[in-house]
Formats: structure tokens, sequence, C-alpha cells
């Protein structure tokens, strides 16, 4: 069997599988109905592996503001049959959802606390994104919610988008998380405030250099506690969680 074939005969398995966690499994049926979809592969630019979201019509790039270079759902899984893809996204603008992705958050099999904690709070469809690596034991997850944020944020390993991205899809749920993309709005808006910086007045900020008048870190003002473990700081200090115990791949 020719290695072309093998690769088509790959792809078409995998769409399939696809078709199949929406149509049947009733994964992430909320976004079924919108033409939204677009398809990807990687391409190295400037040294960096990327995932340029492609129009999966017409082959083209596509773009988070142009709807015209969008696709349906059954038009995206076509794409990817054909074997020219590695997978499907969803532009986020022009719909209630926003997309959190949490990177490097699974290191030797476990959950980091910091991740974990964001997954349980905001309790809503959460998947491994591409990057992980179930042999490896690394990767990382995306979350989906019914809210937006007032801009999008990028903070150290935390990523909130709301418009003007397109977040992949795979279809592959971390179990223990809802089936379902729920509505968040409130929880959102506290997760994108923890990691917008807050103004320090200099009559205020804290002596870090363990000389007169030096605070603690655990006397640190509530509010800093939460920006720092929202950006991942929480999880150098903090044991992982055995993989017994964290959510893993349904």
């Amino acid at each position: 069997m020719s290695t072309e074939r093998t690769r088509q005969e790959t792809a078409s398995a995998y769409a399939a599988h696809l078709k199949e966690r929406f149509e049947t499994k009733g994964i992430l049926r909320e976004l079924a109905g919108y033409p939204n979809f677009v398809v990807w592969q990687y391409k190295v630019e400037n040294g960096q592996r990327k995932k340029p979201p492609v129009n999966p019509m017409t082959h083209r790039p596509a773009s988070p503001a142009d709807r015209a270079t969008w696709g349906t759902l059954a038009s995206a899984l076509l794409a990817v049959a054909s074997g020219r893809y590695q997978g499907i996204g969803f532009m986020l603008s022009y719909s209630p959802f926003s997309g959190i992705d949490l990177d490097h958050c699974i290191q030797e099999g476990s959950m980091q606390p910091w991740a974990q904690e964001i997954i349980e709070t905001l309790d809503t469809y959460t998947e491994y994104s591409p990057s992980w690596n179930k042999a490896a034991g690394t990767g990382g997850v995306h979350l989906l919610v019914e809210g937006k944020p007032p801009a999008s944020k990028k903070a150290g390993n935390i990523e909130v988008y709301g418009e003007k991205h397109y977040l992949t899809i795979t279809t592959r749920h971390l179990e223990g998380s809802p089936v379902t993309i729920n509505s968040r709005q409130t929880k959102l808006d506290a997760l994108y405030a923890s990691l917008v910086p807050v103004p320090t007045a200099p009559n205020e900020r804290q002596n870090t250099r363990g000389g007169h008048g030096a605070v603690p870190r655990t006397e640190l003002p509530r509010k800093q506690h939460t920006i720092r473990w929202y950006r991942g700081y929480y999880a150098a200090t903090s044991p992982a969680i055995p993989a017994s115990q964290a959510q893993t791949l349904c």
C-alpha cells in the first residue's frame, strides 16, 4: 500500500471520527450549526510551528475578521478527509463563545494545580489541545465558555480569546469536565481581571528585598496571590496532581 493511500485513509478515518463525535456523541453540539469552521495544518514560520487557519472550501487563508472565509462543519470535515489538513477549528467572532487556552499545563501525565483550579472554577467543556501527547504525558487543554471577555489577553501559559481568533477543535474531551459549553460570564470576567496587571501606588509597593517593612509572601494581598497563581507561578511551588486524580482523556 502506497504512503499516499495510507495517508488518505488515515485522514478519512479521522474525519469520520470527528463527524461521529459531533453527530452521534453530541460533543460540541452548540458549535455545530455555526458557519464558523476552518481547517488547519502545521507550518513552520520564523522557526516556530504554527497552525494558520484555512478556508475549507477555497483552501485559501481564512481571516478572523471575514466570515466569507469560513465554512460549515460539513465543509471542514470534507476538507480534512481530503488529507490536506490535520484538523478543524472554530472562529470565535460572530458567536456567543470564547476560548481559553492553557498551554503546557500537563506535565509527566499530571494536570498542574493552577490549570486544575481554572478548569474546576469555569466548570465548562474542556478538551485536550493538539499539543497533547499521551505517550509523553505532556500538553495543554482548551476550554469553551458562553460569554465574552473585555478583550483578548495572554499571560504566561494562559490565553483568553473572545473575538478575532480561532480555537482548534479536537473533541478529545477531558473526563470529569462538563460535556456542554456553559454560560460563565462572571467567572470569565474574574479570570480576565486576574490576568490584567493591577497598578500599584509607589507607597504601596512591597519590599521584595527582605529589608525593613518586607511582607512575607503568605501575607500578600489576595489579589496579588490570584494574579501570580493564574499565571502559573503557583505550579512552581505546589506539587502536581497525581495522574490518578487528574482528569483524563475520555
